[in-house]
């Protein structure tokens, strides 16, 4: 329990407790003091009190206290002098028993057991019994018990005293003698806590050892899995510092291991200097096998890929699968002519295998096979963001062939994931899809209930991407989401982490969840990325972040993305991967129009970029930006008549029809839109039909949520309606608009329309009902 400072009331309080004093105003001038001396800080306050009665400025004659306020305040006691006050006591004690106590404490931390210390005690054959010496030590206030077998110092300041009274030099050698003392008493099965004590106490002697580089090793190892990536690194580095000279040929495993292990934790750092020398000493190693250059190889790729050399990554991936006998083409007519093969075979219905298959499996045990899988994994990921989807399919054609004839690998659920995306958004098999998402998951429960240590960050991030964000709403994906993002971080996949962080924002987004709640996130999701290094992945975020800074009137641009968050002229100028580059400027910039109103803008981006995004980028994105460029070339079409944009839109509307007929529930309301903007462009139908389909939409859309787009609804419509001189309804659905606009909260948005129909807004009925005399009427429900 953490036990904030005093206030001169509650030191009064504890003042009249303790001095057993009734009235308040007895003891105030002695609190104001106290206050004054020791800020309010309970163990200060304790402590100084005792040193006012040891040196005798209170006293307490028959029961009653006393003390000289003037004396007190003229004395140079104060919180300053607790350190030098609580050393005195200290040297006072026990023959001074209590400062080797207080010593062999401080070397295993805050807080210790008595087991521990008693190995210490035993050892360094003290003649005082440690449990006298501990009683003692909590009656002086150093220490407090913690249950029945751990204390801990009451007060940081006692620790920082007890190691004040040896030097700098005798304290490093006590850490290593306690070091020693427990590494040689523990028994195998310690805690794992331990390992980061003891790793921390011997690392104290620089001289070489094999077991401290072991256990710096353990540590290593322990630090990664808890993501705690600067502590890996730097027990990598001395567990080497502790190897002989000789460790490349006397000691190769473990020089190899530390060397991988340095390597993974730098790169996850972002030091790619330091993680490049580590994978480039172990490659060099003519005795290092193949199968023990996994870990670099692995670092290298991820490396190649955050520097967003995708091809480059591909190619290291194919050389390394080389060398262990999986080759595949590496010309694009070759990989076609592979892939076109594959894909005929993949229709066969044995192609797939069903659950209970999978379930049957036995974890594959041949290290070659398992190494070849790891590879095919990376040269997966490198192959679809490079935009080869060809390769894509190969390699996770043999990763799903490999599963099936020598056991699943910790990868097996990641390559039915992507398998599932390629069926959906490449074949159009949403059936087949879902079935290999359920093989994916089903695969990784089964390595879980094994015991391994899957690559569940992976698996999970994928079927999010490709299947869940296309089959369940936006709403619900948020934990699911949120969950991999924990799985990722705990699993050190800090790729699959930041991917997740940037796919959760779009979830929200495009949820309808409220602009303010959303960007409240922003800035401490995107330090979590930039604290990673990942800046492919900042990129994107930093894009999305500024669409809604642009939407909520926080910056001076509607559709330029430049601002708090993003700057556009540099990440085109500057950023060398067309991922960002080429395409994700664009998807905002069409979001962005769609919803602005730069209708002609959006639909010329689309015409030239959108077709070439949807090819390169199938999945969650694919998702919301088609609806986007549709609505953008509607609107072009309505006000300028252009034809060819037209076809281009309806064509988007046939998609997002197949998509809803395959059981997409994210898309029902987008169908519903643009079925209206269809028949308002001149679909051949009447002004009832589209008035009905509009009503529709709206409707659709608030039912599943999306408010911002039952807010671009009802200002579509309201557009139609002042093109056929319906002025009354087209206000009516206005004002509308600008409602859900504001519950949105795209203030930018309320505020461009409020300027534009602000007359429009404020003239009453009855000037309507004038203007349109003349008219027929016409129902619009």
């Amino acid at each position: 329990i953490q036990v904030n400072n005093l206030g001169i009331a509650e030191v009064n309080e504890y003042l009249m407790d303790l001095l057993s004093v009734t009235k308040k105003d007895d003891t105030l001038s002695l609190a104001k003091l106290c206050y004054k001396k020791t800020s309010g800080n309970p163990f200060f306050l304790k402590t100084f009190l005792t040193m006012l009665n040891e040196v005798n400025l209170m006293d307490c004659n028959e029961g009653q206290w006393s003390w000289d306020i003037a004396s007190i305040e003229k004395s140079s006691l104060s919180a300053k002098n607790v350190s030098d006050f609580i050393k005195d006591r200290m040297r006072r004690s026990s023959k001074g028993d209590i400062v080797d106590l207080l010593l062999y404490s401080a070397c295993l931390g805050n807080t210790f057991e008595k087991k521990y210390l008693y190995m210490i005690w035993e050892t360094a054959k003290k003649q005082i019994p440690l449990q006298h010496v501990l009683d003692e030590s909590v009656q002086q206030l150093f220490i407090e018990p913690v249950g029945s077998s751990q204390y801990r110092y009451s007060h940081s300041a006692v620790k920082e005293a007890a190691i004040s009274l040896i030097s700098k030099s005798d304290f490093d050698k006590l850490k290593h003698t306690v070091g020693t003392i427990l590494f040689k008493n523990l028994e195998k099965d310690y805690p794992e806590r331990m390992t980061f004590v003891l790793v921390n106490l011997l690392n104290h002697c620089p001289r070489r050892d094999v077991k401290v580089a072991e256990l710096n090793l353990k540590a290593a190892l322990q630090a990664k899995e808890l993501a705690a990536f600067s502590s890996a690194a730097a027990y990598a580095t001395e567990g080497i510092k502790r190897l002989p000279a000789e460790m490349w040929e006397e000691h190769t495993n473990l020089t190899v291991a530390l060397h991988s292990v340095g390597a993974e934790a730098e790169r996850c750092l972002g030091n790619i200097i330091q993680a490049k020398i580590y994978c480039s000493t172990v490659l060099q190693q003519k005795n290092v096998s193949v199968l023990d250059t996994m870990r670099v190889h692995s670092v290298m790729i991820d490396m190649l890929e955050q520097g967003n050399q995708m091809k480059a990554a591909l190619g290291y991936c194919l050389d390394a699968l080389d060398t262990v006998g999986c080759k595949f083409p590496r010309g694009s007519m070759a990989q076609s002519l592979h892939a076109f093969a594959a894909m005929k075979q993949s229709k066969t219905p044995k192609y797939i295998p069903d659950l209970d298959t999978v379930d049957s499996l036995v974890l594959m045990k041949d290290p070659e096979k398992q190494h070849g899988m790891e590879l095919l994994e990376a040269a997966s990921s490198s192959a679809y963001f490079s935009g080869n989807k060809m390769m894509v399919f190969l390699l996770c054609s043999r990763r799903i062939k490999w599963t099936i004839d020598y056991g699943l690998h910790t990868s097996s659920p990641s390559a039915f994931a992507v398998l599932a995306g390629i069926f959906m958004h490449a074949f159009g098999d949403w059936e087949r899809g879902q079935a290999l998402a359920n093989l994916s998951l089903s695969a990784l429960s089964k390595l879980k209930s094994m015991g391994q240590k899957v690559s569940e960050p992976k698996t999970l991030c994928r079927v999010n991407f490709f299947v869940s964000t296309w089959t369940q709403p936006p709403k619900a994906m948020v934990k699911p989401m949120y969950d991999t993002y924990k799985s990722g971080m705990r699993h050190g996949d800090i790729d699959s982490a930041c991917k997740t962080l940037v796919w959760l924002l779009h979830c929200e987004l495009f949820s309808g969840k409220s602009l303010k709640a959303v960007e409240a996130d922003c800035r401490p999701r995107l330090a979590e990325i930039e604290d990673l290094k990942y800046e492919k992945w900042a990129v994107v975020f930093r894009l999305a972040w500024q669409s809604i800074l642009n939407l909520m009137g926080n910056s001076s641009n509607t559709i330029e993305l430049t601002g708090t968050a993003s700057n556009e002229e540099v990440v085109l100028k500057e950023s060398t991967d067309s991922f960002a580059k080429l395409h994700l400027v664009h998807f905002y910039k069409r979001y962005l129009c769609a919803f602005f109103g730069e209708y002609q803008e959006g639909s010329e981006d689309s015409v030239q970029y959108g077709d070439q995004f949807m090819k390169t980028f199938p999945g969650a994105y694919l998702g919301f930006d088609p609806f986007h460029r549709a609505i953008c070339l509607y609107g072009a079409t309505r006000i300028g008549k252009q034809s060819n944009f037209r076809k281009f839109a309806d064509r988007i509307r046939s998609l997002i029809k197949s998509w809803v007929e395959k059981g997409a529930p994210n898309h029902v309301h987008q169908l519903s839109i643009l079925n209206a903007e269809h028949a308002a462009t001149g679909g051949g139908s009447q002004y009832d039909e589209v008035c009905r389909l509009f009503e529709k939409a709206i409707t659709d859309s608030i039912e599943g949520g999306f408010i911002q787009n039952a807010a671009l609804a009802q200002e579509r419509f309201s557009d139609y309606l002042i093109e056929m001189g319906e002025e009354l309804e087209a206000q009516n659905h206005l004002k509308k608009a600008i409602e859900y606009y504001s519950e949105w909260g795209a203030m930018r948005k309320v505020e461009l329309l409020q300027e534009k129909f602000g007359e429009f807004l404020a003239r009453l009925p009855g000037s309507f009902q004038a203007n349109q005399a003349h008219r027929p009427r016409r129902s619009c429900g």
